[in-house]
């Protein structure tokens, strides 16, 4: 497994032992090493020592933070194939963000009675004669499931735990969802591609997406594809 150390713009790999094997764990398992410290997981990013951390196996890991930017079973790189392979066709279209994007918004859970819903939206963007995933986001109520995170971090996750994971944010800025009738603060991670957005003090939604400076192209995650 490689640790890859986040430093601003400083990128430095570092090998260690390979993590999911070696504990036999699902590589949506998360370690944890106690209330005050983040907890540890496979394809996930953890702060040490006021710097951010990407753990991913060796065959996986290229100097970059890119094989830690995933949620659930998604991430930067992925084919649209894969995608919904894993998660089904779409729930319905968006208006892309940025011009030359796909926004397709994916139903993960929907529970009308109790007023409760997840849902991704995965923006992508055409590599050859590839959609290839450039940003995914998870927005919605709490999903129960490891399969569903990011970086050891849930939906409706408290601030003190994204702050344990994470750290700081570097910025943070209100927003407001007018079709959701939802409002509160985005948390920026500047210059790492995250955002995390917070409502009433607890995580509404996770975005990740592909570096400026790291070349589009088609991404596996070698556990992920593991049965």
């Amino acid at each position: 497994m490689t640790l890859t150390r986040i430093a601003a713009t400083v990128v430095v790999a570092h090998s260690c032992a390979s993590f999911a094997f070696a504990h036999q764990v699902s590589p949506f398992t998360c370690l944890s090493a106690g209330d005050s410290l983040p907890s540890v997981g496979a394809y996930g990013l953890f702060v040490d020592r006021g710097r951010l951390l990407c753990l991913a196996p060796d065959e996986d890991a290229d100097g970059t933070l890119v094989p830690c930017l995933r949620i659930g079973t998604l991430h930067v790189g992925q084919s649209r194939t894969d995608v919904e392979a894993h998660i089904g066709k779409p729930w319905r279209s968006v208006h892309p963000r940025l011009p030359g994007l796909t926004t397709r918004a994916y139903l993960v859970s929907h529970d009308s009675t109790a007023n409760r819903i997840a849902y991704y939206l995965v923006e992508y963007e055409r590599v050859g004669e590839e959609e290839l995933v450039f940003a995914v986001q998870l927005t919605g109520d709490r999903l129960d499931s490891l399969a569903a995170s990011f970086s050891c971090l849930n939906l409706a996750a408290v601030e003190a735990d994204v702050r344990r994971q994470l750290g700081a944010p570097s910025g943070m800025s209100p927003f407001r969802a007018a079709d959701a009738g939802v409002a509160g603060v985005v948390w920026s991670y500047e210059p790492l591609p995250i955002s995390i957005e917070v409502v009433d003090g607890k995580v509404y939604s996770f975005r990740v997406w592909r570096p400026g400076d790291v070349p589009a192209r088609r991404r596996t995650l070698t556990l992920l594809e593991k049965p």
